[in-house]
């Protein structure tokens, strides 16, 4: 067998144990050609993804394809972000629900007396 010029790896990491995790990244950053790596696990991901100026990070989500133009680490801190934008306008939500219900309630309740 010939020695490729590009992996591509579809979830690689599924059913194995941090060892053999390790030992993938580290194979992966000693491969010399190109890697086309589609994973969930941060961890190799990080490990891959370590040296900026040979990686790029593309996110699949929604439908679309899109390069981010940043560092995994920095993809992570703005997916926090973003997770905790939604989750504060969801708990407004919430709140906006529960005063709307609070008046209703005190609305039948003064219309009762």
């Amino acid at each position: 067998m010939s020695k490729p010029h590009i992996l591509l790896l579809d979830e690689p990491t599924n059913h194995l144990d941090m060892q053999s995790i390790d030992a993938l990244a580290d194979a992966l950053q000693e491969f010399t050609g190109g890697v086309v790596l589609v994973s969930h696990d941060a961890r190799l991901i990080s490990r891959v993804c370590e040296d900026e100026e040979k990686s790029e990070i593309w996110v699949v989500e929604e439908g679309t394809v899109r390069k981010f133009p940043g560092s995994f680490e920095e993809y992570k801190e703005d997916l926090l972000k973003e997770i905790k934008a939604e989750m504060l306008l969801e708990m407004a939500r919430m709140a906006l629900d529960l005063m709307m219900h609070m008046v209703e309630v005190g609305m039948l309740a003064t219309h009762n007396l």
